[in-house]
């Protein structure tokens, strides 16, 4: 019998102490500047390397996210990054940029790397690419359907996670540029804005029409749980401490009924709502109706009250219940806009009030409410966590376990003690002499037992002792105590500082060994590099002429020959998204094309890239959603024989030209702005958002949300 991981999100060290305590198995955290979730408050190095300590000690695993795209003016910063996960040794990383990848198996072979979701692996050809490249893990995105999952797991044997719960997004994992094109805030950067959670207008009114229903398995897990994946997903690394408690504890007890053969009881736990929920696209599939709530702006909480007055800085609530003290809450308008959030600890009930659920909440800043419309509603979100976390969490660990482990050899004599040390997690033995005072014994002769009782004990330095080996030349030595005590505090300070001196060493040899690389991608052939630009057809230019475009884009359709004579310059653009029960009929289809004459193709995402191999009359371009962003993401395909990569809308100006100087790279002349990409059909409407209008564009399998065309 299989049991899935219950895999935890921690997005600070309260909400990891609460999944620890819920029974969570393993968790994944965002440490430094490159995870998916900066808004959390996240983990600093001592933290983290507290969460691996207590996890290890207890038989829990954490893994950290590194899925954001990286520029090449952060490498350097992020090699830092790489020796911290290589040192508390975290079980994994989570990926989505292909540089990272890249320097990860280069440099860090050891440290597994799971795919993330943001890489949109979405059919077996994605998971062989990505098996082939030495991933380990692969977390399926929320869009895919059981029966797809377990095509997937049969055609490429592999670890697989999938999210069970919480939060969805309205877009494709990975392929929401509408933060990014807006405000400038990437997604794939870690700084979403959320946009799918906004008012349009939809020219009916205000609605939320990409506004998603959260994602709820609790009861479904007698299918996911037939399943055999590696790891239950938890989404929530913005949410408290106490939302993950409750939902870790909630799956933890289905996971263990059915572990212990025990019916999986109707009684499903009742957890606190933060949005209308749905069993998403896993047993309900691409249903537009039944995953989006377009009445409801993805209000977080459970409404608990209604603002009554507000006044500088004092708010006067009517609670539906008695409030406790250290509750979350959050004050948003009629339209879910958010007018204020904070910790209730100053306030008091309202003495002439005759509602005896009436109080006053006193706080630090100056609400203004131009702009929002009343009534002004109030919801908990959760509670805060009293108590230092850390401290308490300190004292659960036992660093014995982690400190680096020393085999030694002792050899005393008349006047000296010699000491030999081997190190387990790195070559090289350290060994030094010490001074001693001896005498002929009268009665208490040194021992060997006595030499290695003093010497077990490490004092204050990070050492644990796995073996003591101690030979006493002469029998009849005697040698005071205090003496061998001084030999031994000499002895791990010195220790130490060459333990130290080597480590840092190796650190800094890998840090510049891989600085190095980066340096030299691209550099010797700069001047063979290409800027080409395309077109795609049907679509106005926006500067330029046909004439000057190199490339004109056609997008390929399954059965279909092109309306366009293959040429040099004809580009076949194939679907983002192939569900995997048509990827035998494409694998043909682009078979079919070739033997026509149409030989260039541009790959939306990586998956189509397995084909390199099949067909190799064929000519392949990485498409805009390989984000190849940094230098060295354009080298790793260009050892695939990628011979053009699209310049990527996340991709930082100022990074522009190192990026363009690793390999020929491919601009659009009139680029559609594509803001989402949903496997849902979307009404066929004008959305408009304060000066953004956007409409569906309609594709076999899947929509894109394209912005409109000023005239």
């Amino acid at each position: 019998m299989h049991i899935p991981e219950l895999l935890a999100p921690a997005g600070s060290i309260e909400a990891f102490r609460a999944g620890f305590n819920a029974g969570a198995d393993a968790f994944y955290l965002g440490y430094g500047d490159f995870n998916a979730r900066r808004r959390a408050k996240n983990f600093t190095d001592d933290e983290v390397r507290l969460a691996v300590d207590l996890a290890h000690q207890h038989g829990k695993k954490i893994y950290i996210t590194l899925n954001t795209l990286v520029f090449d003016h952060e490498i350097e910063h992020l090699a830092g990054v790489f020796e911290h996960i290589r040192e508390i040794r975290a079980d994994a990383v989570i990926v989505q940029d292909w540089g990272v990848i890249a320097l990860l198996r280069k440099f860090y072979p050891e440290i597994p790397i799971h795919a993330s979701t943001q890489m949109f692996c979405h059919n077996s050809f994605h998971a062989e690419f990505l098996r082939d490249r030495g991933i380990t893990r692969i977390i399926l995105p929320r869009e895919l359907k059981i029966d797809e999952i377990r095509s997937i797991m049969e055609r490429v044997p592999l670890e697989y996670e999938i999210f069970i719960h919480g939060a969805m997004c309205f877009s494709f994992s990975g392929c929401c540029l509408f933060s990014s094109y807006r405000h400038g805030e990437s997604a794939n950067r870690g700084r979403c804005r959320q946009m799918c959670r906004f008012p349009f207008d939809d020219g009916k009114g205000t609605a939320y029409p990409f506004s998603m229903k959260d994602l709820d398995s609790l009861g479904h897990m007698r299918e996911l749980l037939d399943l055999g994946v590696a790891a239950f997903k938890i989404e929530g690394r913005l949410k408290n401490a106490s939302y993950v408690g409750e939902t870790v504890s909630a799956y933890r007890a289905l996971i263990d009924a059915f572990r212990d053969g025990a019916s999986l009881s109707p009684d499903i736990p009742r957890l606190t709502k933060q949005r209308r929920s749905e069993a998403g696209y896993l047993l309900t599939g691409p249903d537009y109706g039944k995953l989006v709530d377009k009445t409801n702006p993805g209000t977080s909480g459970e409404v608990s009250g209604e603002v009554l007055s507000i006044h500088e800085q004092k708010i006067r609530i009517m609670f539906y219940s008695k409030p406790l003290k250290g509750l979350k809450l959050r004050i948003q308008d009629s339209a879910g806009k958010n007018l204020y959030t904070g910790t209730l600890l100053d306030f008091s009930r309202e003495k002439s009030s005759r509602d005896g659920n009436v109080f006053v909440w006193n706080i630090r800043d100056h609400i203004r409410t131009s702009g929002f419309k009343p009534p002004f509603l109030v919801y908990v979100t959760g509670k805060s966590t009293p108590g230092n976390v850390y401290r308490e969490m300190k004292k659960m660990v036992d660093e014995q376990m982690t400190f680096e482990p020393l085999a030694l050899e002792i050899d005393c004599n008349a006047d000296r003690i010699e000491i030999t040390a081997h190190f387990e997690t790195f070559t090289g033995d350290f060994t030094e002499r010490y001074a001693i005072t001896t005498s002929q014994a009268q009665s208490h002769p040194l021992t060997g037992a006595q030499v290695e009782r003093i010497f077990s004990q490490t004092d204050r330095y990070p050492f644990r002792i796995a073996s003591i080996n101690c030979h006493v030349d002469d029998e009849n030595l005697f040698c005071p105590v205090h003496s061998l005590k001084s030999a031994r505090r000499s002895f791990y300070r010195d220790i130490y500082d060459f333990y130290n001196n080597i480590k840092n060493r190796e650190r800094d040899r890998r840090i510049s060994a891989l600085m190095e690389y980066v340096h030299s991608i691209g550099h010797e052939h700069i001047s063979e590099q290409k800027q080409m630009t395309f077109r795609y057809a049907n679509s106005p230019l926006i500067g330029g002429s046909a004439a000057t475009a190199d490339f004109t884009v056609h997008r390929a359709e399954s059965g279909q020959i092109p309306d366009v004579s293959p040429s040099q310059n004809v580009m076949l653009l194939l679907p983002l998204f192939t569900p995997e029960k048509k990827l035998h009929d494409w694998e043909n289809w682009i078979g079919k094309l070739i033997t026509h004459g149409y030989t260039r193709f541009m790959a939306p995402t990586y998956g189509w890239l397995v084909l390199m191999e099949r067909y190799p009359v064929a000519e392949w371009i990485a498409g805009p959603f390989l984000y190849l962003v940094n230098s060295c993401a354009v080298d790793y395909f260009k050892q695939s024989k990628i011979r053009y990569f699209t310049l990527s809308p996340d991709l930082n100006p100022d990074d522009m030209g190192a990026v363009a100087q690793s390999g020929n790279r491919l601009i659009a002349l009139n680029s559609p702005r594509e803001v989402f990409a949903t496997r849902l059909s979307v009404p066929d409407n004008v959305y408009r958002l304060h000066g953004t209008s956007c409409r569906p564009v309609k594709y076999a399998d899947y929509t894109v949300i394209e912005e409109c065309r000023k005239s």
